[in-house]
C-alpha cells in the first residue's frame, strides 16, 4: 500500500510534467496578482499585508519542498551543473546560518531569518536553480512554448500599462510609488517589469517573430521604467542583438568613452530637468547619480568590513547579511553572501549555462544592478527562454 502511494506520488507529482506546468502557471498568476495588490497598497501608503506574505511563503515553500523531493527521485537525470551548483550554494547557506547562530545564539531568530532575512534571501536565490534543473529534464518543448507565450502576453499588457501610466501620470503604475522619482512599471514591480521586458525584447528581436508593435511596446516599457537598468537592457540589446557590424560597435564604444570623459559637462544639465535627480546630484555627486546611490552602499560596506574580515568569511561569506546590507551589485553581493567559493561556483555555472552574449544580457545588467537573483520568477523565466532559445528561433 505504501509503495503504491509513493509510486503514485512520484509519477503524478514529483516526476510529472503536467504538475510542474500547472505549478508554474499558478506561480505566474500569483506573481501578477501579488504585485498588483502591493502596488495598490503602496499608492495608498500601506505595506503588504501579513496574509499576503503568508500565502507567498506557503506557495513558494511548498514548491521548493516539491522540487527537493523531485531532485531526489531525478538525481541521476538532472544535469550535474544544476544539481551541483544548488548543492554547493545550499550547503554554504546552511553553514553560514549555523555559524551565525553560534555567534548570536541569544538574539538569533530562525523565523525572522527565513521570513525576511538572510535565510529568506538564500531560499530565493537557490530555488530557481533546482526548479530549472527539474523542468529541463521532464518538460516537453510545447509546454515551455505555451508558458513563454502566456508570459509574453502578460508582459505586453504590462507594457501597455507602463505607456498609459507615463501618458496619464497614473500613480498606480509608478516604479517608485510616493517617492517623487519618475518612472512607471505597470502592474508589476519595477525589477520584474524591466527584466521580463528585456528578456522578451531579446527574444523577439533574435527570433524575428515579433511584430513591430510588440517590439515598440517593450522598448517603451524599458524607457518608461525610469530606471538605469531599463536603459542598459535596451542599450545592450541594440549593441549585441541588433548591430552586427564590428565597425559600428567600435564607433559606439568610442562615443561612450567620449561621453564618460566629458560627463561633468553634460550631466548637470541632464539632472537639472528632474527635481529628484537634481537633488541627488547636489548631495551625492556624479558617482551617486550614475550608480543610483550604490556607491553609498559600497561606503557602508567598507565601514562594516573595517573590523577583521576572517579567512573563513573570505571563503564562505556570511559575515555581511542581506538584512544588514544589500549592495545591489551582483558580484559583490554573491561574494558577501557565499564567499570566494560560492562566487567561483556561480561564475562556473553561468559560463557553462549561458550559450552566447545575447542570452547573457540579463546577467550583464545584474552586474551593475543586482536584483536579478533576488527575483526568483524572473530567473526562472529567463532560464526557461535561455534553455529553449535555440529551439524557438
Amino acid at each position: 500500500m505504501l509503495q503504491r502511494l509513493i509510486h503514485s506520488a512520484r509519477v503524478n507529482v514529483f516526476e510529472s510534467a503536467q504538475f510542474y506546468y500547472w505549478l508554474l502557471i499558478t506561480l505566474t498568476f500569483h506573481l501578477v496578482a501579488r504585485h498588483s495588490f502591493i502596488k495598490i497598497l503602496h499608492v495608498n501608503g500601506e505595506a503588504e499585508w501579513l496574509s499576503s506574505k503568508f500565502i507567498t511563503a506557503l506557495l513558494y515553500g511548498t514548491t521548493y519542498g516539491c522540487c527537493i523531493i523531485s531532485a531526489v527521485f531525478l538525481r541521476r537525470r538532472i544535469s550535474k551543473l544544476y544539481l551541483n551548483t544548488w548543492l554547493i550554494i545550499s550547503c554554504i547557506s546552511v553553514f553560514n546560518e549555523f555559524n551565525f547562530y553560534l555567534s548570536n545564539s541569544y538574539t538569533y531568530d530562525l523565523i525572522s531569518s527565513i521570513s525576511s532575512g538572510q535565510g529568506f534571501m538564500n531560499i530565493r536565490i537557490t530555488f530557481p536553480i533546482l526548479f530549472l534543473g527539474i523542468w529541463r529534464e521532464i518538460m516537453p518543448l510545447d509546454f515551455s512554448k505555451n508558458i513563454l507565450k502566456l508570459l509574453l502576453n502578460i508582459v505586453l499588457v504590462n507594457a501597455v500599462c507602463v505607456c498609459a501610466g507615463a501618458l496619464l501620470n497614473l500613480g498606480l503604475f509608478d516604479s517608485y510609488p510616493n517617492s517623487g522619482r519618475w518612472g512607471y512599471s505597470g502592474f508589476l514591480a519595477r525589477g520584474y517589469s524591466v527584466i521580463l521586458s528585456g528578456v522578451f525584447l531579446i527574444h523577439l528581436l533574435s527570433s524575428k517573430r515579433g511584430s513591430k508593435i510588440q517590439v515598440l511596446l517593450l522598448i517603451l516599457a524599458l524607457i518608461g521604467s525610469g530606471t538605469k537598468a531599463g536603459l542598459l537592457y535596451l542599450g545592450l540589446t541594440v549593441f549585441i542583438v541588433v548591430i552586427r557590424s564590428r565597425k559600428i560597435r567600435i564607433l559606439i564604444l568610442g562615443c561612450l568613452g567620449l561621453l564618460l570623459a566629458t560627463i561633468l559637462k553634460w550631466l548637470p544639465w541632464i539632472v537639472s530637468l528632474s527635481d529628484f535627480w537634481g537633488q541627488v546630484f547636489e548631495e551625492y555627486g556624479v558617482f551617486g547619480t550614475i550608480s543610483s546611490l550604490r556607491n553609498e552602499n559600497l561606503i557602508r560596506l567598507k565601514r562594516l568590513l573595517q573590523n577583521d574580515y576572517e579567512i573563513l568569511s573570505m571563503l564562505m561569506g556570511g559575515a555581511v547579511r542581506s538584512e544588514k546590507l544589500w549592495v545591489e551589485i551582483l558580484p559583490v553581493d554573491l561574494f558577501l553572501f557565499f564567499g570566494a567559493i560560492g562566487l567561483i561556483c556561480w561564475i562556473v555555472f553561468f559560463i557553462s549555462w549561458i550559450p552566447n552574449w545575447k542570452a547573457s544580457i540579463p546577467l550583464l545588467v545584474a552586474v551593475l544592478s543586482g536584483t536579478l537573483l533576488a527575483a526568483p520568477m524572473a530567473v526562472i523565466i529567463w532560464g526557461l527562454w535561455l534553455n529553449n532559445s535555440d529551439k524557438l528561433e
